[in-house]
Protein backbone atom coordinates (compact mmCIF):
# COMPACT_ATOMS: atom_id res chain seq x y z
CA UNK A 1 0.00 0.00 0.00
CA UNK A 2 1.54 3.21 -0.96
CA UNK A 3 0.12 4.58 1.85
CA UNK A 4 1.81 3.25 4.70
CA UNK A 5 5.13 2.71 5.54
CA UNK A 6 6.63 0.46 8.21
CA UNK A 7 9.92 1.01 9.85
CA UNK A 8 12.09 -1.15 11.84
CA UNK A 9 14.12 0.55 14.69
CA UNK A 10 16.16 0.32 17.95
CA UNK A 11 14.26 1.49 20.41
CA UNK A 12 16.84 4.18 21.69
CA UNK A 13 16.45 5.41 17.55
CA UNK A 14 13.49 5.45 17.78
CA UNK A 15 13.51 8.13 20.55
CA UNK A 16 16.28 10.33 20.05
CA UNK A 17 16.23 10.14 15.93
CA UNK A 18 12.68 9.71 14.53
CA UNK A 19 10.40 12.43 16.24
CA UNK A 20 12.61 15.32 14.57
CA UNK A 21 12.63 12.70 11.14
CA UNK A 22 9.02 11.96 11.54
CA UNK A 23 7.92 15.64 11.87
CA UNK A 24 10.37 16.45 8.34
CA UNK A 25 8.47 13.76 6.74
CA UNK A 26 4.80 14.35 7.90
CA UNK A 27 5.50 17.73 6.50
CA UNK A 28 7.03 16.13 3.10
CA UNK A 29 4.46 13.05 2.86
CA UNK A 30 0.96 14.15 5.18
CA UNK A 31 -0.78 11.30 3.18
CA UNK A 32 1.77 8.12 4.08
CA UNK A 33 1.22 6.50 7.68
CA UNK A 34 4.44 5.33 8.99
CA UNK A 35 4.30 2.22 11.93
CA UNK A 36 7.73 1.39 13.99
CA UNK A 37 8.78 -1.52 14.74
CA UNK A 38 10.72 -1.08 17.68
CA UNK A 39 13.33 -3.40 19.17
CA UNK A 40 15.71 -3.42 22.01
CA UNK A 41 18.55 -4.45 20.72
CA UNK A 42 20.51 -4.53 17.36
CA UNK A 43 20.32 -8.16 17.07
CA UNK A 44 16.50 -8.53 17.55
CA UNK A 45 16.47 -5.68 14.64
CA UNK A 46 18.30 -7.31 12.65
CA UNK A 47 16.76 -10.76 12.45
CA UNK A 48 13.33 -9.18 12.47
CA UNK A 49 14.45 -7.20 9.44
CA UNK A 50 15.76 -10.39 7.59
CA UNK A 51 12.30 -12.16 8.67
CA UNK A 52 10.21 -9.50 6.85
CA UNK A 53 9.61 -6.91 9.37
CA UNK A 54 9.61 -3.41 8.29
CA UNK A 55 10.29 -1.48 4.59
CA UNK A 56 13.36 0.14 6.03
CA UNK A 57 15.24 -0.48 9.01
CA UNK A 58 17.21 2.07 11.38
CA UNK A 59 19.91 1.29 13.42
CA UNK A 60 23.41 0.17 14.14
CA UNK A 61 25.09 -1.28 10.98
CA UNK A 62 23.94 -4.70 10.39
CA UNK A 63 26.41 -8.01 9.50
CA UNK A 64 26.39 -9.65 6.34
CA UNK A 65 23.62 -7.55 5.09
CA UNK A 66 22.78 -9.09 1.31
CA UNK A 67 20.85 -5.91 0.75
CA UNK A 68 20.87 -2.37 0.40
CA UNK A 69 22.66 -0.38 3.49
CA UNK A 70 23.62 3.55 3.72
CA UNK A 71 25.71 4.90 6.54
CA UNK A 72 23.76 7.76 8.35
CA UNK A 73 25.70 9.27 10.59
CA UNK A 74 27.35 9.15 14.06
CA UNK A 75 25.08 8.90 17.06
CA UNK A 76 27.27 9.85 20.03
CA UNK A 77 26.77 8.52 23.90
CA UNK A 78 27.03 11.08 26.37
CA UNK A 79 26.63 11.17 30.05
CA UNK A 80 23.94 12.25 32.29
CA UNK A 81 24.92 13.62 36.16
CA UNK A 82 23.12 13.82 39.15
CA UNK A 83 21.74 17.32 39.60
CA UNK A 84 24.53 19.22 41.73
CA UNK A 85 27.01 16.95 40.87
CA UNK A 86 31.31 18.34 41.38
CA UNK A 87 32.04 16.57 37.72
CA UNK A 88 29.76 19.30 36.17
CA UNK A 89 32.03 22.53 36.42
CA UNK A 90 34.26 19.83 34.09
CA UNK A 91 33.44 20.87 30.28
CA UNK A 92 33.82 16.65 29.74
CA UNK A 93 34.23 13.92 31.83
CA UNK A 94 36.22 10.37 31.95
CA UNK A 95 34.87 7.53 32.88
CA UNK A 96 37.60 6.88 35.01
CA UNK A 97 36.38 9.17 37.29
CA UNK A 98 33.18 7.49 37.90
CA UNK A 99 34.25 3.90 38.69
CA UNK A 100 33.66 3.73 41.96
CA UNK A 101 29.70 5.26 41.48
CA UNK A 102 26.87 3.22 41.33
CA UNK A 103 25.62 4.06 38.09
CA UNK A 104 22.09 4.11 36.60
CA UNK A 105 22.07 1.03 33.80
CA UNK A 106 20.03 -1.12 31.28
CA UNK A 107 18.33 -4.06 31.53
CA UNK A 108 20.72 -7.08 30.22
CA UNK A 109 18.35 -7.54 26.95
CA UNK A 110 18.47 -4.29 25.57
CA UNK A 111 21.39 -3.30 23.50
CA UNK A 112 22.24 -0.62 25.92
CA UNK A 113 23.74 -2.65 28.80
CA UNK A 114 26.32 -3.72 26.83
CA UNK A 115 27.29 -0.38 25.75
CA UNK A 116 27.96 0.66 28.62
CA UNK A 117 29.31 -2.50 29.66
CA UNK A 118 31.95 -2.26 27.25
CA UNK A 119 32.47 1.41 27.75
CA UNK A 120 33.23 0.90 31.44
CA UNK A 121 35.34 -2.07 30.30
CA UNK A 122 37.30 0.45 27.88
CA UNK A 123 38.27 2.57 30.97
CA UNK A 124 39.11 -0.57 33.36
CA UNK A 125 36.57 -0.79 35.70
CA UNK A 126 32.84 -2.70 35.97
CA UNK A 127 30.19 -0.31 36.29
CA UNK A 128 28.38 -1.18 40.03
CA UNK A 129 24.59 -0.60 39.18
CA UNK A 130 22.03 1.07 41.59
CA UNK A 131 19.61 0.36 39.08
CA UNK A 132 18.23 -1.37 35.84
CA UNK A 133 15.80 -0.32 33.38
CA UNK A 134 14.38 -1.05 30.26
CA UNK A 135 13.43 2.42 28.89
CA UNK A 136 16.35 4.35 27.77
CA UNK A 137 13.81 7.17 28.61
CA UNK A 138 13.99 6.83 32.01
CA UNK A 139 17.75 6.91 32.51
CA UNK A 140 18.34 10.53 32.26
CA UNK A 141 15.49 11.79 35.14
CA UNK A 142 16.71 8.93 36.93
CA UNK A 143 20.03 10.25 37.03
CA UNK A 144 19.29 13.75 37.47
CA UNK A 145 17.75 12.89 40.48
CA UNK A 146 20.46 11.37 42.02
CA UNK A 147 20.62 7.70 41.49
CA UNK A 148 23.96 7.81 39.16
CA UNK A 149 25.26 8.52 36.37
CA UNK A 150 23.61 7.24 32.95
CA UNK A 151 25.31 7.02 29.59
CA UNK A 152 22.95 7.58 27.22
CA UNK A 153 22.29 8.14 23.02
CA UNK A 154 22.82 12.08 23.53
CA UNK A 155 19.41 12.78 21.34
CA UNK A 156 17.36 11.67 23.42
CA UNK A 157 17.91 13.77 26.68
CA UNK A 158 14.86 16.45 27.20
CA UNK A 159 15.87 20.08 26.76
CA UNK A 160 15.43 20.67 30.60
CA UNK A 161 17.98 17.99 31.52
CA UNK A 162 20.76 19.17 28.99
CA UNK A 163 22.57 21.41 31.54
CA UNK A 164 23.12 18.13 33.32
CA UNK A 165 24.58 16.35 30.11
CA UNK A 166 29.07 15.92 29.78
CA UNK A 167 30.92 14.22 26.88
CA UNK A 168 32.57 10.88 28.31
CA UNK A 169 35.90 10.65 27.42
CA UNK A 170 37.36 8.79 25.49
CA UNK A 171 34.02 10.10 23.37
CA UNK A 172 31.69 6.82 22.64
CA UNK A 173 29.91 6.69 18.92
CA UNK A 174 28.24 4.39 16.87
CA UNK A 175 27.38 4.71 13.80
CA UNK A 176 23.32 5.02 12.30
CA UNK A 177 22.37 3.62 8.97
CA UNK A 178 19.55 2.55 7.24
CA UNK A 179 19.15 -0.65 5.22
CA UNK A 180 16.59 -2.76 3.72
CA UNK A 181 15.99 -6.31 2.01
CA UNK A 182 16.05 -5.37 -1.56
CA UNK A 183 16.63 -2.49 -3.58
CA UNK A 184 15.24 0.98 -2.70
CA UNK A 185 11.77 1.39 -3.48
CA UNK A 186 10.60 5.51 -4.05
CA UNK A 187 8.95 5.04 -1.07
CA UNK A 188 12.06 3.91 1.28
CA UNK A 189 14.32 6.26 -1.01
CA UNK A 190 11.86 9.54 0.25
CA UNK A 191 12.40 8.24 3.89
CA UNK A 192 16.03 8.04 3.11
CA UNK A 193 15.98 11.29 1.85
CA UNK A 194 14.02 12.26 5.21
CA UNK A 195 16.79 10.63 7.20
CA UNK A 196 20.12 11.93 5.25
CA UNK A 197 18.42 15.64 6.55
CA UNK A 198 18.59 15.14 10.10
CA UNK A 199 21.48 16.92 11.51
CA UNK A 200 24.18 14.50 12.05
CA UNK A 201 27.37 15.31 13.57
CA UNK A 202 30.72 14.38 12.90
CA UNK A 203 33.32 11.73 14.30
CA UNK A 204 34.80 12.91 16.98
CA UNK A 205 38.47 12.85 16.80
CA UNK A 206 38.54 11.32 20.25
CA UNK A 207 36.03 8.39 19.62
CA UNK A 208 35.68 5.10 20.88
CA UNK A 209 33.93 3.26 18.05
CA UNK A 210 30.79 1.36 19.60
Amino acid sequence: DVGQLEVAVTSSAALGILPAVLRDWQGRHPEIEVSLLEYPHRRALEEAARDGAGDIAVGSTPEDWSGEVRRLGWEEMVLVLPDGDPLLEHDAVALTELADRRWVHYSRATGLAAVVDFCCAAAGFSPRVAVRTSQVAAAPPFAAAGIGPALVPEHIVAAALQRLVRPATPRPVREVCAFTRGEWTPLTSAFLDTLLAFPWGPKPPDALDL
